[in-house]
């Protein structure tokens, strides 16, 4: 049965519930959404969800830092972030705005390059990259500036970059890629992932389309040739989730794992490239040739739901739950950079925005889990709210203002900066290596495969 938009509201305001059964896939409840108008409806009552979970600007409480049950690790909060820039840009809706702002610029660090010391066993550079999407999407969105004494969007990206690139492997690590920690003292820091590298290729790309500064572009090229070079992404277009260089130092022996966020940020990026080069057809068959194998392995006929291969046998962790939140939204993206894409993906988009957004109102408005494994925290955690919140909002993509670039009317200046390239391994906090982060014990525990670190 289809469920209106009006009854959704109603169903809200009362407080009860729209019943569709256990959360699976297979429910036969859907969502109704076929204009502007319901999309946005939707979208406002599963971002105030969303916002919901965040006490960061209550007193005792770090700000920006999303410390519900499921997201203790502030890593989370990185993922947490866009979906709500997202649906400002996708909406129009500032309600969440001065959080937003807040929420970034004290992420800051001292450094303005996203590492706040306190948080240094518990990032990792994937982490970093992610806040460093966030200001640049918020200079391509025109999200309104800082004020004039804090560092600017652009800034901020651009110290990211600069410290990525400077740690970048040498010719005796895989022939480059970063590794996905800085820190000698974790296991994260023996693995190169395609999430960690992913990143820096999606920021160099779309750096350089904003700036037009050849470097940026690149440092894209580099990277993609790199992951090419030691089969993270495949030839037939798989991206695989990464290597250990401690049992493959040269990279020859990478997991074959594969996920949808790892797939849709490369094509995102690609997209980027594809724009920035004029439809160059060097970057539109890489683009297809990723994207295609990412439509046959997360999208399966009979559904057209988005789907992690880990719901297979309902495997998923944890972070393979936050990382079905980042998939919906690059794969827009792709879409507006790519319009040639749309015909794929947009289907698929909506039959995945209709399939969640449908599941997100037995309690509330609160999302149920997009995926099923033994790590589920609880029924209406945040991550779901998250998914739920990017993939309704990424329905309103073909409406929303294109990415700017600085020559297009982009208000966010590249300033001086105080970002620093980084070779020395790391910084040190000087906490005790007890203090390790979740996403090591999670990835020594999936020892057949990386599972999703984001």
């Amino acid at each position: 049965m289809k469920i209106s938009i009006a009854q959704v509201a109603v169903a809200s305001a009362l407080h009860i519930g729209i019943s569709h059964g256990a959360p699976s896939q297979s429910n036969d409840a859907s969502l109704a959404l076929n204009t502007p108008g319901d999309i946005k409806s939707a979208a406002k009552i599963i971002a105030n969800s969303t916002m919901a979970h965040y006490d960061g600007d209550k007193p005792g409480k770090t700000p920006g830092i999303v410390d519900g049950s499921s997201s203790a690790d502030p890593a989370y909060s990185t993922l947490f972030w866009p979906a709500i820039l997202n649906y400002w840009h996708y909406t129009g809706d500032t309600t969440y705005n001065d959080a937003l702002m807040k929420s970034i610029l004290t992420r800051r660090g001292p450094n303005n390059d996203f590492w706040p010391p306190n948080f240094t066993l518990n990032f990792a550079n994937t982490q970093v990259a992610s806040w460093a999407h966030v200001a640049m999407a918020a200079a391509e969105y025109k999200f309104p500036d800082p004020p004039r004494d804090q560092p600017q969007w652009i800034q901020l990206a651009n110290n990211v970059f600069n410290n990525l690139t400077g740690l970048w492997g040498s010719s005796d690590e895989c022939g480059g890629g970063l590794r996905m920690s800085q820190d000698q003292r974790l296991e994260d820091y023996h693995w190169k992932i395609s999430d960690t590298n992913g990143r820096l290729f999606n920021l160099a790309a779309r750096l350089g389309r904003y700036t037009g500064n050849q470097t940026y572009v690149d440092w894209a090229e580099k990277v993609w040739t790199w992951m090419d070079k030691v089969k993270f992404i495949t030839a037939d277009g798989d991206v695989v989730s990464g290597a250990n260089i401690k049992r493959s130092p040269d990279c020859s022996k990478p997991s074959s794992s594969t996920y949808s966020g790892d797939n849709a940020v490369l094509a995102a990026g690609a997209a980027v490239m594809y724009n920035l080069t004029n439809g160059d057809t060097k970057w539109k068959t890489r683009l297809s040739t990723v994207l295609d194998a990412g439509i046959t392995k997360f999208f399966p006929s009979e559904t057209g739901v988005l789907t992690e291969m880990c719901q297979s046998d309902k495997s998923c962790n944890l972070p393979q739950y936050w990382g079905k939140t980042i998939s919906i939204p690059f794969y827009a993206a792709t879409v507006k950079m790519a319009p040639f894409t749309g015909d794929k993906l947009m289907p698929l988009i909506k039959k995945s925005a209709e399939d969640i957004a449908g599941r997100c109102f037995d309690n509330k408005g609160y999302c149920p889990p997009w995926v099923t494994g033994p790590h589920r925290v609880g029924s209406f955690a945040t991550e779901n709210d998250v998914a739920g919140l990017g993939a309704v909002s990424a329905l309103l993509v073909d409406d929303a203002p294109a990415p700017v670039t600085k020559k297009e009317g982009g208000t966010s200046n590249l300033g001086g900066g105080n970002g620093k390239s980084k070779s020395d391994g790391g910084k040190d906090s000087g906490a005790s290596t007890r203090n390790v982060s979740k996403w090591a014990v999670l990835l020594v525990a999936a020892s057949a495969g990386l599972g999703y670190f984001l």
